[in-house]
């Protein structure tokens, strides 16, 4: 398995976990199935909160699988705050160039190494705290990497 989400949409709140370096096409359609879901939540006043965590940073989704995302994300009504964690600089940096290259997105796009970083700024996003440490957990949990050096006050350590 190399894909677990965990997603509470009353609350506007969803986790999204990547392990390993390559996705079946189940979990491919899986993920697109989350992140579809996401245009249909209730208050749609409020920018749902999505985190996603790449755990291997080796999984990069191929051409067709990006563009079938920028259909998704370029609606209307995908109007998500959405925080990348991962520990490889470049994945960083080719999404921090989109956020920049895309400023009239529906959406925000924000990069961070580190776990706590990404939930503060989800969190001064919506201006308040959410509760999205525990749907991480869980979802790292079906991933098998709860014990894997997973701790939310320092950058994401997890070595596979």
């Amino acid at each position: 398995m190399s894909y677990a989400a965990r997603s509470d949409p009353e609350r506007g709140i969803a986790t999204w976990c990547w392990l390993g370096p390559t996705v079946t096409a189940a979990e491919w359609d899986r993920h697109v199935a989350d992140v579809l879901a996401v245009r249909t939540w209730p208050h749609p006043e409020r920018r749902p909160a999505v985190l996603i965590h790449l755990i291997d940073s080796r999984f990069v989704p191929n051409a067709r699988q990006r563009t079938q995302l920028a259909t998704i994300t370029d609606h209307p009504m995908y109007r998500a705050n959405v925080a990348v964690v991962t520990r490889n600089p470049v994945i960083r940096g080719v999404m921090q160039a989109m956020a920049w290259l895309r400023p009239g997105n529906n959406y925000q796009l924000r990069a961070f190494k580190g776990l706590t970083h990404a939930v503060a700024w989800l969190e001064t996003e919506r201006g308040k705290p959410l509760e999205l440490v525990e749907l991480l957990r869980e979802a790292h949990r079906e991933l098998g990497v709860e014990n894997r050096h997973f701790d939310l006050d320092r950058p994401s350590t997890v070595e596979l």
